[in-house]
């Protein structure tokens, strides 16, 4: 026989009682304390929500997200990189390549002439190509005027001095 004490009045009564001898409440059909402080620990575990799990489709779809801002970023990023202002366009690159080409090839073949030192212009559909290199300590300038085709360059004039 243990003692319990009575939900009701917290007195001290047999477990075998029927009711507590101090209130009278009945004990047959009533929980001890500890027995509803068990039961309520119990239903806590049972009756707990179960954590949220992020669905599978969610994270898919941030994924395909994530990537297709990323794509979007790199082609504004392609985009604009070459739309400064002081970028060459293609044909100046090409209207200077045929000048370095036709000044090795017909002055001076072991001279490197600097795209730096050089300026070009462009008047109607003809690029004058001016600037000056070094060959043996004596500065040179040189002056060329071109027509570029489609896959090669005309000579109008050339001055090396």
């Amino acid at each position: 026989m243990a003692l319990i004490s009575c939900p009701e009045c917290g007195g001290m009564v047999s477990d075998q009682a029927a009711a507590c001898p101090h209130c009278g409440f009945i004990l047959s059909k009533a929980e001890t304390v500890e027995d509803s402080i068990q039961k309520t620990a119990l239903d806590g575990e049972q009756n707990k929500p179960e954590k949220a799990k992020p669905s599978k489709g969610k994270i898919g779809c941030g994924v395909v997200l994530g990537i297709f801002l990323a794509f979007i970023i790199l082609i504004i990023i392609a985009a604009t990189s070459g739309s400064s202002g002081n970028s060459e366009s293609s044909r100046e690159i090409k209207a200077f390549a045929y000048a370095t080409y036709y000044i090795t090839d017909n002055y001076y073949s072991d001279v490197k002439l600097s795209r730096k030192d050089a300026t070009i212009s462009l008047s109607g559909d003809k690029y004058t190509i001016t600037g000056k290199f070094s060959k043996d300590g004596v500065i040179h300038r040189y002056s060329i005027v071109l027509r570029l085709n489609d896959d090669s360059a005309s000579i109008i004039s050339c001055n090396v001095t």
